[in-house]
């Protein structure tokens, strides 16, 4: 889960943006086994997103391929919504 930090800087008239990443934090109980922590871990960085995020941060992307990889993908759900109804036949 991101959230944006917003920031005047007052000299140059600007807004600074900054992206900040939540952190997955996992306290490991006394006599709890490595394996059962890092797996609380592993799930608790699922829930909150991050590696989907590192993910999408990995490369740069112009925002014309963003562009283009967003109505490629609702073209595929439109057609998986023609496929799953009855008017694609």
């Amino acid at each position: 889960m991101a959230c944006l930090l917003f920031r005047y800087i007052p000299n140059y008239g600007k807004i600074q943006i900054k992206v900040v990443i939540a952190l997955a934090f996992v306290s490991v109980r006394d006599s709890e086994a490595f394996e059962g922590a890092f797996r609380r871990f592993k799930k608790a960085c699922e829930k909150a997103g991050i590696l989907s995020e590192v993910k999408k941060r990995e490369y740069f992307e112009k925002p014309s391929v963003s562009a283009k990889k967003k109505s490629i993908a609702a073209r595929k759900r439109l057609v998986k919504k023609m496929k799953k109804s009855d008017y694609g036949r």
